[in-house]
């Protein structure tokens, strides 16, 4: 670990998801990229049969969830906490080309019930990193 990391312990509230592979949180240095949604084209997407696993930090809480869908520009995932529309929070996604991160907004939720809370989401903001293996992983998995 290097001057600046530090590790947070149960308790602690952090500003990031924080995972023992992925330790960093976002850093301004990097160059943000911000989907942008091209009515005229459908962006690269998946449905997994087998709902697949990803973490939230929703209200420095988080949040564990399955991803049913997922886009280039968001998705779609049953969580263990309901959550308001319009909630910024963090995911992260692991893929077999490493862990995706981004800021996402949640939708509104027309399809949630009591035993099947199901969330949609959209991205907010990434770093390059990040969306190019997304958009690997989608084309793998699409």
């Amino acid at each position: 670990m290097g001057a600046n990391d530090h590790v947070l312990g149960p308790s602690q509230a952090a500003p990031s998801v924080i995972f023992p592979q992925h330790r960093r949180a976002f850093t301004v240095s990097r160059m943000a990229h911000f989907p942008r949604v091209h009515r005229s084209v459908r962006a690269p997407r998946t449905t997994f049969p087998k709902p697949e696993p990803a973490n939230f930090r929703v209200d420095n809480q988080l949040v564990q969830g399955l991803l049913r869908r997922l886009s280039l520009t968001g998705g779609c995932a049953v969580l263990t906490k309901t959550v308001k529309t319009g909630t910024l929070a963090e995911i992260a996604i692991p893929t077999p080309f490493g862990v995706v991160s981004g800021l996402i907004e949640f939708l509104a939720n027309n399809t949630a019930t009591k035993s099947s809370p199901e969330f949609g989401f959209r991205f907010v903001a990434f770093n390059e990193q990040d969306h190019e293996r997304l958009s690997k992983a989608l084309h793998q998995f699409g």
